[in-house]
């Protein structure tokens, strides 16, 4: 790859993911400062990844049909994923609802409101036990690449919750109920609840480096992801882990725990 001024495409393009731009502005800069479109699309590819997938709201997601194997159970748990969006419509990003339950949200789910505030929930069978953090109102309708991670941690029959944007730890309301069992045998859902629940809370955006760990993430585990932009696989604890940059929701754990997508999400390249 050609250089500009002693600096190739590819790291500056890494400085630019550093700094939080998202794929299709660090393709804009990346032209604009002199490369090639050929130039610039590979070091996109290089350092962002082939493809992310569009939720374009309405019910579109991601759907990893299969019960999620192995289960974290009523043991530690942590969720991760990056996001990108313009608008402040929020939405669901990550939910995984228990078999038999009518309560919206039942089980596990990762959520923004529309005023920025994350959520993390987990909802035991029937409604009855609820365990959540909720952060103060956070930036992140800004078109630029966040990295989002929840984290369940238990102790002496207690649960913990976090949250963290971008690798730092976010202030906000937890809670420290008894234990809650969340096994499932219904499917997760990435950017939308099961459609037929009607719940209007859809993301609209695009995602990647999906991750669902039966093991609770360390502070300094969650800053080095944030850092690297996405995580290695296969890897113990790592239940679930769709990058969904070669254009596939295949789970790449190696637990097979392989999804498809719903009501016109997409995959989309740089510069699309």
């Amino acid at each position: 790859m050609a250089a500009i001024s002693g600096v190739t495409a590819v790291q500056v393009a890494t400085a630019l993911h550093a700094d939080g731009y998202a794929r299709a502005d660090a393709l804009d800069a990346l032209i604009s400062a002199g490369f090639t479109q050929a130039q610039a699309t590979a070091a996109i590819i290089t350092v962002y990844g082939g493809t992310s997938v569009w939720l374009i709201g309405n019910g579109s997601n991601i759907q990893i049909p299969t019960a999620l194997a192995p289960s974290p159970g009523t043991g530690d748990f942590s969720l991760e994923i990056w996001v990108q969006a313009n608008t402040g419509q929020g939405g669901v990003l990550i939910c995984h609802q228990l078999s038999g339950i009518q309560a919206p949200n039942a089980g596990f789910s990762l959520q923004v409101s529309s005023g920025g505030v994350i959520m993390f929930n987990v909802i035991s069978a029937g409604g009855s036990s609820v365990s959540y953090a909720n952060t103060n109102p956070v930036t992140l309708f800004d078109g630029r690449a966040h990295y989002i991670a929840a984290v369940r941690q238990t102790a002496n029959g207690v649960a913990t919750m976090s949250i963290y944007l971008d690798g730092q730890s976010l202030a906000g309301t937890p809670t420290a109920p008894p234990l809650i069992d969340v096994t499932a045998t219904a499917p997760l859902y990435v950017g939308a609840p099961d459609a037929s629940q009607n719940l209007g809370i859809s993301w609209v955006g695009t995602v990647w480096n999906v991750c669902l760990w039966s093991q609770a993430l360390s502070a300094a585990t969650v800053q080095q992801h944030a850092a690297a932009g996405t995580v290695t696989a296969p890897q113990t604890g790592l239940v679930g882990f769709w990058p969904l940059t070669d254009a596939t929701a295949t789970d790449q754990s190696g637990n097979s725990n392989n999804g498809t997508l719903q009501g016109g999400a997409t995959f989309t390249r740089p510069g699309d």
